[in-house]
């Protein structure tokens, strides 16, 4: 973000808050890198007392620029504004700000207003809860950081990129992405939570054979219809769409199937199955994540995974016929969320929680190993949708005496007749005795529907209901309503 001013004295209309909490947690709240805590006083008194600044040592920090506010301004910028990209030409960034402040709205400081006027008049309040919030969950300074970015971003729409408050929060960011964020990752190790989650590709890769193998040999055995071998299949698929290609991030969960260009839609992203047998698998990531632009690429890492990925997408789709890529699992009719696929990738490895993060580490890391060329990660930097730099500094790890040895979560194949075929044949023979009841209670509720809704009609507009209506559905007026002998 621009730098536009040197000193605090700079400003003329910034005033001093009384904020103690918000000034304990920058002096004694504990963040962690690598394992290792640090208070933001501690971080940014030493890039002071060593000149590491453009400003011959001061910084935003060390000048306490987060205590200063001014309160006396109108807002007109919203929420719902916001998640539509109404405020600029491009919608990919101020998306990941509007899931910040949905997210403050929820956890931090509680609110319906769609007016973000609360956000920016109660900003150094909310800086603390959100500062408090992120120490205390351990979350991490880079978390915190997108959270400055927020600030810095919703200030400039609503008040323009000349005034103090949108300078404050710009010059508060850069200096925490620079004189601390910069300088302390890179270092390519795991920190202890990432050593409990690390898993390696290798591994992930012989997890997703066995989970195919079983599922075929499953598939021989029981129903196409069979519930827990639709799950096998569900699992398995999922964690080859993740492996077999770079690895993308969450977006894939919610992908929906697509054969021909003229079915593809700009706000849906897809998994294009072209109608050519000989064409490989596509993803069209049409939707903006995180700033980043709209891609669509072939899958795959190399030649033997695109095979490999699209015939799986293609027997997937010829077996169990759906729109969706990753439906509900109990009805591949409906749409999940991309909460509900995550949680089967969570807990498809026993012992530990899979996320897609882990994977891009893993996949990565295991990619470096094998001597992967500079084009290369600038291919596989398109399809995860990031930077060589962000490959290198963020997710290529040192993984020495890290344990890899994992096996996916059982899944147990239910023996005997087919789950679903038992209910169907139970619902058929249940029709059988039944039918003549149903087929009355049918007529009875259609006769009530029918009755009702002439009465609405006449509710709303006033027209009296015809004669052959009234005896056809047993209408009749009593007190100037009409009523019908079918609804009781």
């Amino acid at each position: 973000m621009p730098v536009e001013w040197k000193l605090l004295k700079n400003y003329t209309d910034l005033k001093k808050t009384k904020n103690t909490k918000l000034l304990k947690l920058y002096s004694y709240g504990k963040w962690f890198i690598e394992d290792t805590p640090f208070t933001l006083k501690s971080k940014f008194d030493y890039a002071k007392k060593n000149f590491i600044s453009t400003y011959g040592g001061s910084n935003a920090w060390t000048e306490k620029l987060f205590l200063y506010d001014i309160n006396t301004y109108d807002i007109s910028i919203t929420l719902s504004g916001l998640e539509k990209g109404e405020y600029q030409q491009d919608q990919c960034s101020d998306k990941q700000y509007a899931n910040v402040i949905n997210f403050i709205k929820k956890n931090i400081y509680i609110t319906d207003d769609d007016n973000l006027g609360w956000l920016l008049k109660n900003n150094i309040k909310i800086l603390e809860l959100l500062m408090e919030y992120r120490i205390e969950k351990k979350q991490s300074i880079s978390t915190f950081n997108n959270d400055l970015k927020m600030f810095a971003r919703i200030f400039k729409i609503a008040l323009g990129d000349n005034h103090e408050l949108y300078k404050k929060y710009s010059q508060l960011q850069s200096d925490l992405n620079s004189l601390l964020i910069e300088k302390e990752t890179g270092k390519n190790t795991l920190n202890k939570y990432e050593k409990d989650k690390y898993i390696d590709f290798d591994n992930l890769l012989k997890i997703r054979q066995e989970l195919e193998d079983n599922w075929r040999t499953e598939l021989d055995k029981n129903s196409i219809k069979s519930k827990s071998v639709w799950e096998l299949h569900y699992k398995m698929l999922l964690l080859s769409s993740y492996v077999l290609t770079p690895c993308v991030r969450t977006e894939l969960m919610i992908t929906k199937f697509a054969n021909t260009e003229e079915e593809m839609s700009d706000n849906i992203d897809y998994v294009y199955i072209p109608q050519e047998l000989d064409k490989a698998v596509e993803y069209n990531f049409k939707i903006c994540k995180k700033g980043k632009p709209v891609e669509r690429y072939t899958i795959g890492y190399n030649d033997e995974s695109r095979s490999k990925l699209s015939a799986l997408f293609r027997e997937s789709l010829l077996l169990y016929k759906r729109e969706s890529v990753f439906p509900q699992i109990k009805n591949m009719d409906k749409n999940a969320t991309i909460a509900n696929v995550n949680q089967f990738l969570r807990t498809l490895i026993k012992g530990t929680t899979l996320g897609v993060n882990v994977i891009r580490s893993s996949y990565i890391t295991w990619r470096n190993k094998n001597g992967v060329s500079y084009n290369d990660m600038k291919e596989d930097a398109i399809r995860l949708r990031n930077s060589v730099e962000t490959q290198m500094k963020d997710y290529l790890k040192k993984t020495d005496d890290i344990k890899t040895d994992y096996v996916a979560n059982e899944i147990k194949i239910k023996d005997g007749i087919d789950a679903l075929q038992k209910e169907k044949d139970y619902k058929k023979e249940y029709y059988e005795k039944n039918k003549d009841k149903i087929k009355e209670y049918v007529n009875a509720n259609k006769n009530k529907k029918n009755a009702l809704y002439h009465i609405n009609k006449y509710n709303k507009t006033g027209i009296e209901p015809k004669e052959a209506v009234i005896e056809k559905w047993k209408l009749y007026k009593e007190n100037d309503k009409w009523k019908s002998e079918y609804v009781i």
